[in-house]
């Protein structure tokens, strides 16, 4: 599926890596910036990711908030090279 700039996702309930629920109807009236990615080895995938920490400051300062997907399941995603780096 794919969105318009200004169009309404649909509501949706998810885990994040580290098990805490992310429902998109709790982000209600706020901006969210939803990114997919293919998997954590994708270099084109980490740079999309390094460009979003070099801005995160100003989303948030804009109110916006940011959820990746990640293609990857969640013990490639814990073990990612990427995220030990952080």
């Amino acid at each position: 599926m794919k969105l318009q700039t200004g169009q309404l996702a649909p509501d949706f309930t998810a885990e994040d890596v580290l098990g805490h629920p992310v429902r998109l109807h709790d982000l209600a009236g706020k901006k969210v910036y939803l990114s997919f990615l293919r998997n954590t080895d994708c270099p084109l995938c980490s740079l999309h990711v390094v460009k979003l920490i070099k801005v995160a400051d100003q989303l948030k300062q804009n109110g916006t908030e940011v959820i990746v997907f990640y293609e990857s399941g969640k013990p490639v995603v814990l073990a990612s090279d990427f995220l030990r780096n952080q």
